[in-house]
């Protein structure tokens, strides 16, 4: 204490900020604040109250609870005059990404050169962190970052290992999906879902702000339990964003019988020096304190340190610099995809021909049924599983420039991928057998950024349009007056506006391809798609009026796709009315006796009957929502 002139004495100015950033409650990590005020006790502790995740009504973004922290200690460092020597971040679970996006919008927007000489905004901000794409005085005080059992790479009902966590996890889908119905916006807990915005957007900035070495003193260690059933040792690690810097960025210390929530349990240890059978709370205390207070090259060999060499057969291999290319190849619905590895392999030829290195990812997201490819929620899915994929790409391949092939559901993948997230690139992109709305805005992603002269974020794309496509000109189709909460349209079968008032350059159809639903990814077409992945263009010496059809089909074109919602709804009609009827004759004893002498239970045998037929009726139904 230093005595004032007064004869008082004032508390010396504390010279450091550690900012606890809890998971479910701010009442949960009171352990790990009075573990942090033992460690430092020259330091400031804050502890924002962000959303209770345990309270399902809560919708705040996690964006807006990243903003709320970084706000705090904007706040607290003008109120320090800006002498905080040392800043450390700890985040416990879902708070983990919090703090990651924390030291995100600390360091602003990141750039890097590409061929042209000019500066690339590496991971653009979503809309509603665009004020902090500036970094922050206090960006550079930034020693640490400790995550306790940090959710790097999100929940998803998949990671689940036992079956009650996994129906929560599918429950918790259904009631999301409720609450955005009626409040318009995600619970909470719904961002830190696997692929979600929020998820993806921090995984590729945070790989972005590594490899700027805009932060280069930034230190990150990760704390997992034994027995943590929530993040897997892996995905604790997320290696496909850590392997980015170099070995003394990050460390991973293992927490002795310790689960996802007993991870903030810590109780002082009575003595130094760390015993072989103490109690589990205080062996998370001493490695707590390790992780706050030793450095990179003394917690490569502390009690509990996991070393990268011990988990090489679960990560995935380090990044390949050299690659300049890889291709997304997507199938659709009621489709395996073994098509794709074929498209790879011609557009690897192609590639090699050009003395491009490009690599392919093929992998298939499942069988997906015509009923649930018309669920917006199934789809969303879908879409978040492709952009996990994503960045885990773009973390193999750090240099490398992402194109795409998709057909049918695979062509909505992108061009939603596009839509919602920022930090989304695409090279070039060949759709066949579209299903995206006719509307769609390529102008605004195939040009310049008005405001940074930023390369577009996709320079090119072709669109096969079929000749018969009666899979697009009726589904797809019938939706398009629904599209703004459908999301589908028949670009496959009517093309893009854009493209017939040309009004992008970088838009190309070809009209007409003959056949249906598959026409453009047939094998006549694998040279023209592999030579528009590697060059831009469609092969030279193509005739219009030989190679391609002039006109649709009479019937696709006159009959079917301009009545397509009526043609649709007839057929629900159809489908749902035989149910309608046998529901009426189970409790009636004939599908239109109700109509004449009112409802009665029907005999025992005649109600057996009924049932009998319902349930093959029901079997069907599961037939075709599951197969067709």
């Amino acid at each position: 204490m230093c005595a004032d002139v007064s004869g008082g004495s004032v508390e010396p100015a504390k010279t450091e900020l550690v900012v606890v950033l809890h998971g479910a409650t701010r009442e949960g990590v009171a352990d790990v604040v009075r573990a942090v005020k033992a460690a430092r006790p020259n330091a400031e502790v804050m502890v924002p109250r962000l959303a209770d995740l345990r309270q399902l009504r809560s919708t705040a973004s996690p964006q807006s609870l990243a903003m709320r922290a970084a706000d705090l200690i904007d706040a607290a460092w003008e109120k320090s005059g800006g002498l905080y020597e040392r800043i450390v971040i700890v985040g416990h679970s879902a708070g983990g990404m919090i703090a990651r996006k924390v030291v995100i919008l600390a360091c602003g927007e990141v750039s890097v050169h590409i061929p042209q000489g000019r500066l690339q905004t590496a991971a653009p901000f979503e809309a509603e962190i665009g004020r902090f794409a500036n970094a922050r005085p206090w960006a550079q005080k930034i020693e640490r970052l400790i995550l306790l059992a940090g959710l790097n790479r999100g929940w998803s009902v998949a990671g689940a290992k036992d079956w009650a966590r996994a129906m929560i996890f599918s429950l918790g889908h259904v009631f999301a999906e409720c609450v955005r119905l009626f409040r318009g916006r995600y619970p909470t807990f719904f961002g830190f879902r696997s692929g979600s915005l929020f998820m993806v957007q921090t995984r590729l900035q945070w790989l972005a702000l590594m490899r700027s070495r805009v932060a280069p003193d930034l230190f990150t260690v990760q704390m997992v339990g034994t027995l943590d059933d929530v993040v897997p040792l892996a995905d604790a690690v997320d290696f496909d964003v850590e392997l980015g810097g170099d070995d003394k960025s990050f460390r991973l210390l293992e927490l002795p019988c310790t689960n996802h929530v007993t991870a903030l349990n810590m109780v002082p240890p009575a003595h130094n020096g760390e015993e072989k059978n103490e109690p589990p709370a205080v062996a998370r205390w001493r490695r707590f304190v390790d992780a706050l207070t030793k450095s990179p090259d003394e917690l490569e060999h502390a009690p509990g340190a996991i070393s990268r060499d011990h988990l090489a057969d679960t990560l995935p291999p380090k990044p390949n610099l050299e690659v300049s290319d890889v291709v997304f190849i997507m199938h659709g619905i009621r489709d395996k995809g073994f098509w794709t590895q074929k498209v790879a392999r011609q557009i690897k030829l192609f590639g090699e021909a050009a003395k491009i290195d490009i690599r392919s990812m093929t992998a298939s997201y499942g069988y997906l049924a015509m009923l649930p490819f018309a669920l917006p929620w199934v789809r969303r899915r879908k879409v978040e599983w492709l952009m996990d994929r994503y960045t885990e790409i773009k973390a193999q391949y750090p240099n490398a420039d992402l194109s795409y092939v998709g057909h049918s559901n695979g062509t909505y993948l992108a061009a939603a991928a596009l839509q919602n997230y920022p930090a989304a690139r695409f090279k070039r992109i060949v759709f066949a057998g579209s299903v995206v709305p006719r509307d769609y805005d390529w102008a605004s992603l195939c040009g310049t950024s008005g405001t940074k002269n930023e390369p577009s974020r996709v320079e090119a794309v072709l669109n096969y349009v079929a000749t018969a496509d009666w899979v697009v000109a009726l589904f797809p189709k019938g939706f398009e007056p629904f599209r703004k909460w459908i999301g589908l349209g028949s670009a496959g079968h009517s093309g893009f506006d854009q493209f017939r008032r040309k009004e992008t350059g970088a838009l190309q159809e070809v009209h007409y391809v003959r056949g249906g639903h598959g026409a453009g990814v047939e094998e006549s077409q694998w040279d023209d798609i592999a030579h528009f992945i590697v060059h831009g263009t469609l092969q030279p010496g193509h005739d219009q009026d030989q190679d391609y059809a002039r006109r649709q089909s009479f019937w696709v074109r006159f009959l079917l796709g301009p009545f397509a919602t009526l043609w649709l709804a007839a057929l629900t009609a159809i489908v749902l009315v035989p149910g309608a009827l046998l529901i009426g004759a189970v409790f009636c004893g004939s599908p239109f006796s109700w109509s004449e002498r009112g409802c009665a239970f029907p005999a025992a045998p005649v109600m057996l009957l009924w049932l009998v037929a319902l349930g093959l009726y029901f079997w069907l139904i599961r037939i075709v929502v599951t197969r067709v």
